[in-house]
C-alpha cells in the first residue's frame, strides 16, 4: 500500500482514524522502532552458545517531537487526541495506526504513552499564553 500521506493516526473508541497532524511533528525527531522481538528466557548455554527464545508477538515503539514554538491551547488540542480516545483509563492505552517503513504499509497496535515532560521556552505576558519547546511523545506496543 504505502505511505498515505500521515505517519500515524488514533483509532477512536467507535473506529475512526483521526489523523495526528504532521505539521506539528518535528520531522527529523520522529523514530520508529517497528517490531521489535522480545526474549523469553533467553540464556547461554554451558559451550556459551546463545539459546534464544522470541516471542512471536513484536512491538513497535514511536517517538516524535512536536515543533517547537506552539502554545498550551495547540498542545492541549494535540494532547486531547489521544485523551479523548483512551481505552482504559488505568493504562491510559489508545489504539494506534502508524506507518511501518519496514513493511511499507501500515499496521495497528494497542499502545500506552509514557508520562509527558513539558518544557516551558517562555511564557508571554500580553497574550497571557504559555510558550513550549520542543515537547517529546511517544508510544509504545503492548
Amino acid at each position: 500500500m504505502g505511505y498515505d500521506g500521515n505517519l500515524l493516526y488514533i483509532i477512536s473508541r467507535e473506529g475512526r482514524q483521526i489523523p495526528f497532524p504532521e505539521d506539528y511533528i518535528f520531522k527529523e525527531s520522529y523514530n520508529i522502532t517497528p517490531n521489535q522481538k522480545q526474549d523469553i528466557n533467553s540464556k547461554l548455554a554451558a559451550n556459551y552458545v546463545l539459546k534464544r527464545r522470541v516471542a512471536k508477538h513484536r512491538r513497535s515503539k514511536i517517538e516524535w517531537n512536536i515543533i517547537p514554538e506552539i502554545d498550551n491551547d495547540e498542545l492541549y488540542s494535540l494532547q486531547k487526541l489521544f485523551l479523548d480516545n483512551i481505552l482504559n483509563e488505568d493504562e491510559e492505552n489508545v489504539r494506534l495506526r502508524y506507518f511501518n517503513p519496514r513493511k511499507n504499509d501500515y499496521e495497528e497496535g494497542m499502545f500506552y504513552s509514557p508520562d509527558i515532560t513539558y518544557m516551558i521556552k517562555r511564557t508571554d505576558p500580553v497574550t497571557k499564553k504559555v510558550i513550549y519547546a520542543s515537547t517529546r511523545f511517544a508510544a509504545i506496543e503492548y
